[in-house]
C-alpha cells in the first residue's frame, strides 16, 4: 500500500488538498461557533426617574426597539438597608415595534418609606435566542 502512495503522486497531493480544507472548513466552523453576539442591554438602555416623592417613584425604561432581542423583563425594587426586594414584578417588550423607534415602559412604585435609598434592577428574564443574563441598576433616594 506504501508502495502504491509512492507511485501516485497525483493522488497524494489530492489527499493532502483534501486534508487543508477540512481542515480550513473545520476552523471555520469552530470560530463560528465560539461568536455570540448579546442581545441584551445594548448601549443606548437607561432608566430615567420622572418624579420622586417621599412615598412614591415613576421611572422610564428605553430601550432601542432594533437592538433589542429580550422580550420579557423582570424588574426588583430593592432597598439598600434591608438589602431585600420589595417589590418585584414583569413587562413585556412589544415585539411588533418598528426599528429607529423607543421602547419605553413607564412604572410607578408607591407605598416607599421617606428618606430611604432604593435600587431598581431590570434583568432579562426571556429573549429570542434564549440567553437568560446581563442586568441594568439604577440608585435613587426618596424625599
Amino acid at each position: 500500500m506504501i508502495k502504491f502512495f509512492k507511485k501516485n503522486k497525483f493522488i497524494n497531493k489530492f489527499i493532502v488538498i483534501l486534508l487543508l480544507f477540512s481542515f480550513i472548513i473545520i476552523k471555520l466552523n469552530n470560530n463560528k461557533l465560539n461568536v455570540r453576539a448579546e442581545p441584551l442591554f445594548q448601549s443606548n438602555v437607561y432608566i430615567k426617574i420622572n418624579s420622586i416623592n417621599k412615598d412614591s417613584v415613576v421611572f422610564t425604561f428605553f430601550n432601542s426597539a432594533n437592538e433589542n432581542l429580550v422580550y420579557i423583563y423582570k424588574i426588583d425594587l430593592i432597598d439598600t438597608k434591608k438589602n431585600e426586594v420589595i417589590k418585584e414584578f414583569e413587562a413585556y417588550t412589544n415585539l411588533l415595534l418598528k426599528e429607529n423607534t423607543l421602547n419605553t415602559m413607564v412604572f410607578k412604585v408607591n407605598k416607599l418609606k421617606e428618606k430611604n435609598q432604593y435600587i431598581i434592577r431590570i434583568t432579562s428574564k426571556e429573549c429570542l435566542n434564549g440567553i437568560k443574563i446581563k442586568s441594568i441598576e439604577f440608585k435613587f433616594k426618596t424625599l
